[in-house]
């Protein structure tokens, strides 16, 4: 499956916007950021996880998008 660039766009957009909020804010924040979009909800609250567990793929706050393999 191709990778969707415009779509790390915003996730890393959110993503960033997120960390810089005090964490009793964040769930609240991507709630409102996303709708009804379950899929970058999920995604986000996944990123946040791993980094505040400081075991994620990110590096000063950014997202790394992955390439595409194959």
């Amino acid at each position: 499956m191709p990778l969707d660039f415009d779509r790390w766009d915003v996730l890393s957009v959110l993503f960033q916007r997120a960390i810089e909020l005090p964490p009793e804010e964040q769930t609240d924040f991507l709630f409102e950021q996303c709708g009804d979009n379950t899929e970058m909800l999920h995604d986000l609250q996944s990123l946040l996880e791993a980094h505040r567990a400081g075991n994620s793929k990110l590096l000063d706050g950014q997202v790394i998008a992955p390439t595409e393999m194959g």
